[in-house]
C-alpha cells in the first residue's frame, strides 16, 4: 500500500544538515546524489526481531524553493 507523501518546510536551506541528522539516528541512509544538492534519501531504521527494518524515503527538490533570492543554490 503506497502512503501519500509529506511535505516538511524550513525557514532555512540546510541539505547537509538532513544527511548528518539523518545519519545520527538511523540505522543507514543511503544518499542518490551528491550530498549537497541530493534528490533522494533512503533511511533504514534498526531491524527487529522477525520485522523488515523500517524504511523511510525522503525527497528533496531544489527546483521547489521559494523565491528569486533561492535561485543561485
Amino acid at each position: 500500500m503506497a502512503l501519500e507523501p509529506i511535505n516538511i518546510f524550513s525557514r532555512r536551506i540546510d541539505v547537509r544538515g538532513v544527511v548528518n541528522v539523518l545519519r545520527k539516528v538511523a540505522a543507514q541512509v543511503t544518499v542518490e546524489g551528491p550530498e549537497d544538492d541530493w534528490q533522494q534519501l533512503i533511511v533504514l531504521g534498526r531491524k527487529r526481531f522477525l520485522r523488515k527494518a523500517p524504511r523511510l524515503v525522503v525527497g528533496h527538490d531544489r527546483e521547489y524553493y521559494d523565491g528569486p533570492h533561492h535561485a543561485e543554490r
